[in-house]
């Protein structure tokens, strides 16, 4: 490990060496030696945990994608951007995933704050809200070299664009149905959450089917009018921009997330009918539950969709037993 001065100004700089290669950190002179030192000696115990553990150091960090030369190289790009660019571009980045709507701002504005935090979320990053390099290599690395580190779950490969549709939180838990197949319970009186994850870039299209069998499109929405997904990304439904929550009423009643992907765009394909936003005049679209959904999709959607829905209930469980008994 070196610590050495860089210029007149007193700015710091230190390298540890590393197998194959070296981990740069840089302080200016306002920040001081100690912060400098504080930081070389936690890089260092990472990296010796690390080997005492055999698991590279990389993993240890808060990067996504752990390629050391491209890290390098995307963070002399970062740092070359003015403030004002860094917000524009992770903005821009957001905005091609469906996670910021409207044009990059020049400031962090509250909305972007709020995309960040969603996106860092999705990364696994501290939920912080703020345009670090960790967010930018998040978006960009892959311009650099990076190799992306797929998250869960973990998808089929046969499912064309592999789309999967999760329970996510602690509300859930896992059952098994009438039919002895493998259900997910929501806990009584809970708020339900969904994760959708895709094995290829695809846009995504979502709808929620209630106890009534009534079907309603919840992504995209009005705070979120675009959604796409990039291999080891995850959605979450409802996320924290969404003005709705999805609360069963009917206790030990099947309700269902469907969620479909594709290459291209839904709009200017799918009939207007089937890409309708919810509102209080139009609460639903014509489909009378998750099969009747999925034939219409297959019917009109594009040739490369593909489609997976997750099937729940609320509650229903005795203690102590993980199958469902009556209500």
């Amino acid at each position: 490990m070196v610590l050495k001065k860089r210029n007149k100004g007193g700015d710091l700089g230190g390298s540890i060496g590393l197998i194959g290669g070296f981990l740069d950190v840089s302080f200016d002179n306002n920040e001081g030696v100690q912060q400098a030192l504080r930081a070389l000696i936690d890089v260092a115990l990472i990296q010796a945990v690390g080997s005492w553990a055999q698991v590279p150091y990389q993993r240890c960090l808060t990067l996504s994608q752990t390629d050391t030369g491209a890290i390098r190289a995307a963070s002399k790009a970062f740092k070359k951007l003015k403030p004002k660019e860094q917000i524009g571009l992770i903005a821009a980045g957001l905005a091609d995933r469906g996670l910021y709507p409207g044009s990059p701002p020049s400031e962090l504005t509250p909305e972007l704050r709020a995309a960040i935090s969603n996106f860092q979320t999705q990364q696994q990053l501290p939920a912080l809200g703020l345009p670090t390099f960790e967010v930018y290599f998040a978006l960009y690395g892959a311009q650099f070299g990076a190799v992306s580190q797929p998250l869960q779950p973990v998808l089929n490969p046969n499912n064309r664009l592999a789309i999967k549709v999760s329970a996510y939180g602690p509300a859930f838990t896992s059952g098994t149905g009438e039919d002895s197949q493998p259900i997910a319970i929501l806990a009584n009186d809970s708020r339900a959450s969904f994760a959708v994850s895709t094995a290829r870039d695809a846009h995504i299209l979502c709808y929620y089917t209630d106890a009534q069998n009534r079907t309603t499109k919840v992504l995209p929405n009005s705070q979120r009018p675009s959604a796409k997904l990039r291999p080891g990304e995850t959605l979450v439904i409802p996320g924290p921009q969404d003005i709705f929550v999805i609360k069963p009423e009917v206790l030990g009643a099947y309700e269902y997330m469907s969620c479909f992907a594709s290459a291209a765009p839904f709009e200017g394909v799918l009939p207007a009918w089937l890409l309708a936003d919810f509102t209080s005049a139009n609460p639903q679209i014509p489909a009378t539950g998750p099969d009747d959904l999925l034939a219409m999709m297959r019917k009109y959607g594009p040739p490369d969709l593909s489609s997976d829905s997750l099937k729940f209930l609320r509650d229903c469980l005795a203690p102590g037993k993980n199958s469902l008994g009556p209500c």
